[in-house]
């Protein structure tokens, strides 16, 4: 690689049935203030107008088999130049400022061969209440990461040369793959500056708005967590396995204990367990901090919704882990890269 490519910035972005958004999102790359030398749209085997879009921008479009994110990502770094690679998300536009504050601790500093952090919005109307719920999720966490009560544990910005010390992302993983890539890179020696939560360096995401999307999200979550646990020792002994699938069955099954607990009185306690078990899991602090910053805002629904929504999510992300280890690892792996919807949707 001559020097004048080391300098070059390359900027990939997988994609998969993302017509919806795959405009705002290249439109928004080519309005930035440090421009990229090349933008790869690398798309896994969309069914819709995906591709189409995208050849109607100056960018480099690849088509691929859907085979996954991990292989798009893969693909797009194989066939960049640049000596910086920028991964962003087909679902999610970025503001003018986001390359250069993801790439510029690298052009300053040798020593660092990878960014993670900067800041997250949500892509879509605040009428809505789910992305209102989500909207002041990333802003605890925002907060939380100020007050270093919280870290970023995934990277998406890196240098070219990592990936040939390291390797490229593990295209088994079926989420947690960028955390893999970031453990791995740490665990070699080279360093990862987190970028602090600033509106330099702000992406914004679309989350789910719909009931529906929320309880697929979180079910694929859960499901596809499977092959990133078995990673990292954090294989489960026969034991953990039962009693972790006992809990996550016992707490996806809270209704029937409601139902029940209104016919007899011995459900009462089994009711009682539930609460006292998992109310920590409901409360969490994040949770609380959102409870104050929206009493702040004087958005009551929202306040009132949380409890439910955070049992929503756990409810589907309990259902699609016991779904997981019912199903053998391979067939795992082959079901999800079946489904028929975007990546974003569910990860």
């Amino acid at each position: 690689m001559t020097q004048s490519q080391m300098n070059q910035i390359s900027v990939v972005i997988p994609c998969y049935n993302s017509a919806q958004t795959i405009e705002g999102c290249i439109k928004s790359l080519l309005n930035q203030s440090l421009k990229p030398d090349e933008i790869i749209v690398v798309d896994d085997g969309s069914k819709d107008n995906t591709v189409n879009i995208a050849r109607k921008f100056p960018v480099t479009v690849i088509q691929t088999e859907h085979l996954g994110p991990s292989h798009a990502r893969n693909v797009g770094v194989m066939k960049s130049r640049g000596g910086y690679i920028v991964f962003v998300e087909s679902d999610a536009w970025y503001k003018k400022t986001y390359i250069e504050g993801m790439i510029t601790p690298m052009i300053k500093d040798r020593t660092v061969y990878a960014t993670k952090g900067g800041g997250r919005e949500v892509w879509g109307s605040s009428k809505n209440l789910l992305n209102r719920f989500f909207n002041q999720r990333w802003k605890v966490a925002g907060h939380l990461r100020k007050r270093k009560e919280r870290g970023v544990l995934g990277a998406w910005n890196f240098r070219r040369e990592v990936f040939e010390k390291v390797g490229y992302y593990k295209e088994d993983f079926l989420c947690g793959e960028d955390v893999d890539l970031a453990q791995r890179i740490e665990k070699a020696g080279y360093k990862i500056y987190e970028v602090k939560w600033t509106k330099n360096a702000v992406m914004v995401h679309k989350e789910p708005d719909t009931l529906r999307m929320l309880i697929v999200q979180n079910f694929w979550k859960g499901f596809a967590r499977r092959r990133y646990a078995l990673s990292w020792e954090q294989k489960l002994t026969l034991h953990g396995k039962v009693r972790y699938g006992a809990g996550m069955l016992f707490f996806s099954t809270f209704p029937v204990w409601a139902i029940l607990s209104l016919y007899h009185w011995f459900f009462y306690g089994l009711l009682g367990i539930w609460v006292f078990k998992y109310l920590r899991q409901i409360y969490t602090k994040e949770i609380r901090l959102m409870s104050r910053f929206a009493l702040k805002n004087k958005d009551i629904p929202l306040v009132l919704a949380l409890p439910g929504i955070r049992i929503v999510e756990i409810l589907s992300f309990s259902a699609g882990t016991i779904f997981s280890w019912m199903v053998p690892l391979k067939k795992n792996i082959k079901l999800y890269k079946k489904k028929e919807v975007c990546w974003d949707e569910n990860i």
